[in-house]
């Protein structure tokens, strides 16, 4: 997986070609009409691997463990850092449609991006879309029943990706 652009200081996109090495999808989720964090409400996570939420429609509110709070709207994105405490909460007054995706990526290059919210713009915006909803393709929840919770691969998952 590559990431075509990062941008400078000035805010200007510079072309970056094979920066980014993602070695592990770990999930895709599309939650429509959240009202609430769908686990661990009003409870700060953490995780060892990079997510980045895209919030389609509605708002939510993003804390860092310092207290850092950002307010993220409609069309805007954000990375949850790995290996920090974060707290998200969806604005229970709108109808919020979060997508999601987790991911793996040791590339010396993510050390450019904060937790600070951004906006994105035309094809980035159909480019993140069309991303999430092909990786939502590949996973299906585990079962109720099983130890696990969340998402795994489907075992045909390369053929539902062409799909």
């Amino acid at each position: 997986m590559e990431c075509q652009y990062i941008w400078d200081d000035v805010l200007n996109r510079t072309p970056v070609h094979r920066m980014f090495s993602v070695y592990s999808l770990i999930s895709a989720y599309i939650f429509s009409d959240l009202r609430r964090c769908p686990s661990n409400q009003n409870h700060y996570e953490h995780y060892d691997f990079w997510q980045l939420f895209y919030i389609k429609q509605g708002s939510c509110q993003y804390t860092l463990s310092d207290g850092t709070e950002y307010t993220v709207s409609a069309g805007q994105a954000f990375f949850r850092l790995p290996h920090r405490d974060t707290l998200v909460v969806y604005n229970e007054g709108t109808q919020n449609n979060v997508y999601i995706i987790s991911f793996e990526c040791s590339s010396r290059a993510m050390d450019n991006f904060s937790p600070e919210p951004f906006q994105l713009f035309g094809e980035e915006e159909v480019a993140l879309t069309e991303l999430i909803e092909a990786g939502t393709r590949i996973f299906e929840p585990v079962h109720p029943k099983h130890k696990k919770h969340g998402l795994q691969l489907k075992t045909d998952a390369s053929a539902a990706v062409i799909n």
